[in-house]
C-alpha cells in the first residue's frame, strides 16, 4: 500500500482528516515493512511508530506475516496508526456504526402466494357442531389478497323419534380479504365472499343412494395471525355464512288413517351458521 492509500484508508478509519504538511504536524508516524529473519519461515514484519515534536515516543507496534506478500498488512497497519493517533478511534468507529440505522428489508413487490391447511369446527350448519379440515391458498398484493379454501366436515347424525340420517358440509370459499391491522410479528385480516356448500345425507327413510344439496353462501371471515418461524404462520379464524337458500332435508313415514305418505323435517339448514378455524400457513 502506497503512502496516500494508506493516509487515506487511517482516515476513513478515524472519520475525519488527520495528515498535515510537516510545519504543522504535532505527531509524527514512521514506519517500515521487512522481511522476517532468515532462522523464520517466509513472510513480512511491519514496525510502526509515532512520536512526538520533542521526539518524545506515543507508541510502537509490530505486526508480521506469514504469507508470500506483504499486502496482509495492509488493513492491520491502518488500525494500528489509527490506535497510535487516537485511542479512542476504535469506539468512535464502533459507535457511529451503531448510531447508523440498519437497512430497511428489501419491501417484496408483485404478487406472492401462501399456502395454509387447519381443522374447523362448523357451527350452525349441520345437525350438530362438526369437526372438519381444510386447505387454502392465497394470492397476495400489497396487503390485499384472494384467497380460495377448501373444506370437508366429518358425519354428524340426526334423529327423532321416526327417522335418523347422517349429514356431512363440503365446501369451496372464494374470498377477498385486506390487512387491517399489522404489526412485525401479527397481522390482523378482515375477508369477504361467497362459497358453495354442499349437504350430503345417507340413511333417510326410503333413500337409497345419499342426498345431495348445494346452495351458496355469503361469507365474511376476521382472521388474526402470528408469525411463527420463517414463512411459517399461525393462523385463527372466524367464519361467518349466511345461506342465501335454506335447504331442509324430509323423510316419509305412512300414515296408517289416511294410508298415505306424509313428508316430515328432519334437518334444515340454520338462517346464520359459522366456523371457527385453526390453521398454520406457509407464505413465500
Amino acid at each position: 500500500m502506497g503512502s496516500l492509500s494508506l493516509a487515506r484508508a487511517v482516515e476513513r478509519r478515524l472519520g475525519r482528516p488527520v495528515f498535515v504538511a510537516p510545519s504543522r504536524a504535532t505527531l509524527a508516524v514512521e514506519g517500515r515493512v521487512e522481511p522476517r529473519t532468515a532462522a523464520l519461515d517466509s513472510g513480512y514484519k511491519a514496525t510502526i511508530s509515532v512520536t512526538r515534536l520533542d521526539g518524545s515516543i506515543v507508541g510502537t507496534r509490530v505486526l508480521e506475516t506469514l504469507d508470500a506478500t506483504c499486502r496482509e498488512l495492509d488493513e492491520g497497519v491502518a488500525l494500528v496508526i489509527a490506535l497510535l493517533i487516537d485511542p479512542n478511534a476504535r469506539a468512535d468507529v464502533e459507535s457511529k456504526r451503531a448510531e447508523r440505522p440498519a437497512p430497511a428489508a428489501p419491501r417484496r413487490t408483485g404478487f406472492c402466494p401462501a399456502l395454509a391447511a387447519g381443522i374447523f369446527v362448523a357451527l350452525a350448519q349441520l345437525p350438530d357442531p362438526a369437526l372438519g379440515i381444510s386447505v387454502s391458498g392465497a394470492l397476495r398484493h400489497h396487503g390485499k389478497s384472494l384467497e380460495l379454501g377448501l373444506g370437508a366436515t366429518l358425519p354428524v347424525d340426526a334423529r327423532d323419534a321416526d327417522a335418523e340420517g347422517s349429514f356431512r358440509l363440503v365446501f369451496g370459499a372464494l374470498s377477498l380479504c385486506g390487512t387491517m391491522l399489522r404489526a412485525a410479528f401479527a397481522h390482523a385480516d378482515l375477508c369477504t365472499g361467497i362459497e358453495l356448500a354442499r349437504i350430503s345425507a345417507t340413511r333417510l327413510s326410503f333413500e337409497a343412494d345419499p342426498l345431495r344439496v348445494e346452495f351458496v353462501n355469503a361469507l365474511a371471515r376476521a382472521r388474526f395471525a402470528l408469525h411463527v418461524v420463517g414463512p411459517l404462520w399461525s393462523e385463527l379464524e372466524l367464519w361467518g355464512t349466511l345461506p342465501l337458500a335454506r335447504p331442509h332435508f324430509t323423510y316419509s313415514v305412512l300414515d296408517a288413517d289416511a294410508l298415505r305418505l306424509e313428508d316430515r323435517e328432519l334437518f334444515r339448514v340454520p338462517p346464520f351458521g359459522g366456523r371457527a378455524m385453526a390453521s398454520l400457513s406457509a407464505h413465500f
